[in-house]
């Protein structure tokens, strides 16, 4: 009976091996290793930059074995080189979604970066609670640079800007000037300095060039015998123009307006007491 039990015992212990080989061996194809990392990402990309914020793309990871997709990602940043040793101490861009099925198409727009300052960005990823893949290739990326055309101690200061259609050009309100009020200034970006636009004719504020740059558009507040108004005046595109108000017949005053596409004529919204609310704007057409 003894030796019966002694032979039984080493068939279970060759039996138990035999299952055990079966279900652990991956290769076979009748079970995965939930442990296995997912493959390295290598097309890390940055596709787009602007200011504050930078755009990714890369090829989801294939899965370890069918079945075991990848369900996590870790993307990291930093603006120094990379180094492996340093991973878990930079910080960590919030990817917010599972992975994408194996070979499909990932983008990520990361947000809060800083301005003309280099980042560097790498990626791993992993199934469930197991290894971490490799990680990827690093994607360098430049952010848009910060260039500060005007300072100003005065309390407002420059306002309102607007590029002129030629793309090197800015106009502001600005209240830097001895007369009181703001007044309209056009910056150059070429380096050269910027000038005043047109004669004074009371506060100018909201400027927007024509779309041929010929002419610019902007509303002007004026006090007179009948209190305070607020109109749109037009004056040609030169440092000696002399602005003309277009609105001074309207009771209503300019609280906005817009070019047409040929730059023929101005939409304005004029403020009306309505009797169901404070204002009632409407638009009309020079």
């Amino acid at each position: 009976m003894a030796l019966m039990a002694s032979g039984g015992d080493a068939a279970l212990r060759r039996m138990a091996l035999c299952v055990a080989t079966v279900f652990t061996c991956g290769s076979t194809g009748w079970a995965s290793d939930p442990l296995a990392a997912p493959s390295m990402v290598g097309d890390l990309t940055v596709i787009a930059a602007e200011l504050n914020q930078a755009t990714l793309t890369w090829t989801a990871p294939e899965p370890p074995s069918p079945g075991l997709p990848a369900s996590e990602y870790d993307l990291r940043r930093s603006v120094l080189p990379f180094e492996e040793a340093a991973w878990d101490s930079l910080p960590r861009v919030l990817v917010g979604r599972p992975p994408a099925a194996g070979g499909g198409m990932e983008v990520l727009v990361a947000h809060q970066l800083t301005g003309h300052q280099t980042y560097f960005f790498a990626v791993r990823s992993r199934v469930g609670h197991g290894s971490w893949s490799a990680i990827s290739n690093v994607a360098r990326v430049a952010t848009v640079p910060v260039e500060r055309i005007t300072i100003s101690a005065e309390p407002r200061g420059a306002m309102t800007p607007d590029w002129c259609s030629d793309g090197h050009s800015v106009i502001f309100s600005a209240d830097w000037d001895a007369a009181p009020g703001s007044r309209l200034h056009v910056q150059s970006l070429r380096g050269e300095r910027s000038f005043l636009l047109g004669a004074a004719a009371g506060e100018a504020l909201s400027a927007r060039w024509s779309p041929d740059a010929g002419r610019v558009g902007f509303l002007t507040r004026r006090a007179d015998e009948q209190g305070q108004h607020q109109d749109l005046a037009l004056l040609d595109a030169s440092a000696d123009a002399t602005p003309i108000i277009v609105t001074r017949d309207l009771s209503e005053p300019v609280t906005a307006f817009a070019w047409s596409p040929d730059g023929r004529s101005v939409a304005l919204v004029l403020e009306a007491a309505g009797p169901r609310s404070r204002s009632a704007p409407s638009a009309q057409c020079l």
